[in-house]
């Protein structure tokens, strides 16, 4: 880990000339997983995992398997595997000689959101909001949220989000539903998705559990936009 924040340049180097495998550390006693993303974008080829402990990390790491058929290999950026090319994993800004894309999700409304775990005892309502997490680069990092639709399982929301993408093929958009409460937000359902695998136009976003289980008849209706600032791009 202090290699990848303290010189990703040169581990980027180093992984385009050698076999990298990385394992979360021995003193993580509570079998936690770190963000693999700090490690993809160095250009490591093998970023091993707790299966064992469900969560945001293993969120990620399911969508960018989901790429390729799910066959377990995804190609990396050129910038990490071209020798010619220069990439700072800790980028701030946009990356040489990729343009910067702008996506536009449109959260429209949401399905059948099922009450959180153990969330009988508060009732029989939910107060349902959504978090749009966008994980890449550092410069593309950003999280967003729409606000709070009270005591309502099939809310009605109609916000637009727009997010900058400066390296769309490291780039995952993850979909996070919460309950609203008081004193810590309930988890209710997520999707996480690899923004080259998204979609243009209306999409039906179905929702899994904190385990990566489908949550029947769960869903969120989004309307998805990616183009480039130059003005191309898949744009719907």
């Amino acid at each position: 880990g202090r290699l990848a924040s303290e010189a990703p340049g040169e581990l980027v180097g180093f992984t385009k000339r050698q076999l990298t495998r990385v394992r979360p550390g021995p003193v993580r006693l509570d079998s936690s997983n770190p963000n693999p993303q700090d490690y993809w974008r160095c250009g490591c080829q093998l970023v091993a995992m707790n299966l064992q402990s469900p969560g945001a990390m293993m969120d990620l790491q399911a969508a960018r398997f989901a790429q390729n058929g799910g066959c377990g290999f995804v190609l990396r950026p050129a910038l990490l595997r071209d020798e010619v090319s220069y990439f700072s994993a800790n980028s701030q800004g946009c990356v040489p000689g990729v343009p910067p894309h702008t996506l536009r999700v449109r959260v429209i409304s949401g399905h059948s959101f099922p009450k959180p775990p153990g969330g009988g005892a508060k009732g029989e309502v939910i107060d349902p909001y959504v978090v749009l997490e966008l994980h890449g680069v550092p410069a593309d990092c950003l999280e967003q949220r729409t606000r709070t639709i009270p005591h309502e399982d099939c809310p009605l929301i109609d916000e637009t989000f727009e997010f900058q993408v400066n390296l769309p093929e490291l780039a995952l958009l993850r979909f996070l539903v919460l309950d609203d409460e008081h004193i810590g937000d309930d988890f209710i359902g997520q999707y996480s998705v690899a923004v080259e695998c998204l979609q243009p136009g209306y999409r039906c976003v179905p929702l899994l559990s904190a385990a990566g289980e489908p949550l029947p008849h769960a869903a969120l209706l989004v309307h998805v936009a990616l183009s480039t600032q130059g003005g191309g791009g898949r744009a719907s």
